[in-house]
């Protein structure tokens, strides 16, 4: 999910941008909360503990901002595809404005095997960092060879109050991006075929083999869910 001008340089590019792994909408995230046991902390000649902790603290969340991550949403089920959650598209696509892309993974992870990937794993416990035992984080080297060890738990554990994302993660400290042009299958467009919008998303994939396709509410009144049918074939028909 994302908006119209993002997806523009997506396409244009065939590159999907790492975002910053601090700053993120949820706030257990953001802030990576840690507890700190028994451990051993850098020593600057801090005058209580309390301060060497907390200069550890700064450096730990210095070394994590080095990672960076994509975020993707999964298909949910065999009959609720990852393109048909209605508060996906109010928060991550423009409101509905923007498009839902359709990757296939398989070819991402091809790609792209310098990467760390993964399910995200929902929990009822909010993700901290617990540090202890005794551990040794008294250099910068100590604390990026911790992250290392324990990067499941920091990068690929959410609280289950974001579980309706359904997320898929990638991470690396070392890329600024992936290549993801033969991995665009389908994009679905919120839009009507007369819609400027619909014109740039039809411009921007003619001559490609990506398929668009624009979405329809089904199902009864009480039971109403977000389906798509293909611009593509609708098109071939008319012309046939």
């Amino acid at each position: 999910y994302t908006s119209l001008s993002s997806f523009s340089k997506i396409w244009m590019s065939g590159h999907l941008l790492f975002s910053n792994s601090i700053g993120t909408n949820d706030i257990f995230e953001s802030r990576k909360i840690t507890s700190f046991g028994s451990c051993k902390p850098p020593v600057y000649k801090e005058k209580s503990e309390l301060k060497a902790l907390g200069h550890l603290n700064d450096l730990l969340r210095e070394e994590l901002a080095k990672y960076k991550q994509i975020s993707l949403t999964q298909d949910y089920s065999d009959d609720f595809l990852g393109y048909s959650s209605p508060m996906m598209w109010g928060q991550y696509a423009e409101k509905a404005k923007g498009v839902c892309i359709e990757l296939d993974l398989r070819d991402i992870l091809e790609h792209n095997t310098k990467c760390l990937k993964s399910k995200i794993d929902y929990t009822d416990n909010v993700p901290i960092i617990d540090i202890d035992g005794g551990i040794d984080l008294s250099t910068k080297e100590y604390i990026s060879k911790y992250i290392e060890e324990n990067i499941y738990d920091i990068f690929f554990k959410k609280h289950n109050h974001w579980s309706y994302e359904n997320e898929y993660r990638i991470v690396s400290n070392k890329l600024d991006y992936i290549e993801i042009k033969e991995a665009v299958k389908k994009v679905f467009a919120p839009y009507n075929e007369g819609d400027v919008e619909f014109k740039i998303v039809e411009k921007l994939l003619d001559g490609s083999n990506v398929d668009i396709q624009f979405l329809i509410p089904t199902g009864s009144p009480n039971a109403r869910k977000i389906s798509s049918f293909s611009w593509n074939k609708m098109k071939e028909s008319i012309n046939n």
